[in-house]
């Protein structure tokens, strides 16, 4: 299951290693496993992610996530493939998304 939403969901993007400045991007897509985001930052494949966001009732704040694949747009913003690493924001994201779903 996966959501791809025409309203993109704004996410704070803070980089592990401490080493580059937060950022500000938003999801074009959003999932238990990962997803993709476009921000105007660069991050590099394999780059260590703390993602905080808001969905309808739930407030996410520093979930681990790894960059899988980024690339620059014809825009020239930065997309990122990433995946969420741990099992338990896996299953608390499934059934939050699950439960958005269930009642839209």
């Amino acid at each position: 299951m996966r959501v791809d939403s025409a309203r993109f969901i704004p996410v704070l993007i803070r980089f592990a290693d401490g080493e580059v400045e937060d950022s500000w991007g938003r999801f074009i897509e959003l999932g238990p496993g990962g997803g993709r985001l476009i921000t105007r930052r660069r991050v590099r494949d394999a780059d260590p992610l703390l993602l905080s966001f808001d969905l309808p009732g739930e407030r996410l704040e520093g979930l681990p996530a790894r960059v899988r694949r980024s690339w620059t747009d014809a825009d020239g913003y930065c997309v990122a493939s990433f995946g969420f690493p741990d099992a338990e924001v896996k299953e608390k994201l499934g059934r939050i998304l699950r439960r958005i779903l269930s009642t839209a």
